[in-house]
């Protein structure tokens, strides 16, 4: 019985240690937010592989799409950029925002 309270207490004593240094680690990123976030080339490399993965595809087809994508996400920023400003004669920064990020409304599963 002493035995199994012992590793139950190391148990947590173990887990609450974790936490911390990930809490430590998730603070510092707030404080240096320019090094946690990633570049707009990042996260469009990020999000190839991602999609990449999540269709299976082969590496020839990813290659093609990876380049397809990087147009795509080069033509949405252009558009984006345009439009903001058309939004902004009507809207605060923060609604102008909401509507470029905007993706339809959410489907509910049947």
């Amino acid at each position: 019985m002493k035995k199994i309270m012992i590793l139950a207490i190391s148990a947590i004593v173990a887990v609450n240690l974790s936490a911390q240094e990930a809490k430590a680690e998730k603070a510092e990123c707030k404080k240096e937010k320019k090094e946690c976030k990633l570049t707009p080339e990042q996260r469009v490399e990020q999000d190839i592989k991602v999609l990449s993965e999540e269709l299976y595809l082969s590496e020839e087809q990813a290659a093609k799409f990876a380049v397809t994508y990087r147009e795509f996400m080069a033509a949405k920023a252009k558009l984006n950029k345009e439009f903001e400003g058309k939004f902004a004669k009507d809207l605060n920064a923060r609604q102008v925002k909401a509507v470029l990020r905007y993706h339809g409304p959410k489907h509910k599963e049947p």
